[in-house]
């Protein structure tokens, strides 16, 4: 199955809030484990407004 990312609108103001090097880590995180991994079995499912969504572990 192919997975795409979408956004929050305020992510782009985190990531420059957080440095080049961290924000390019987090980037990658997210396409080796979200666009090239299977989501839907890693991470813990958030509830509330973010329900659908799920935690990235990344330690």
């Amino acid at each position: 199955m192919v997975w795409g990312v979408i956004y929050h609108p305020e992510v782009q103001k985190d990531l420059d809030l957080l440095g080049a090097v961290a924000a390019n880590r987090i980037l990658d995180v997210i396409e080796e484990r979200i666009i090239n991994g299977e989501p839907d079995k890693s991470g813990k499912p958030l509830r509330a407004s973010l329900a659908g969504c799920r935690r990235i572990p990344h330690r």
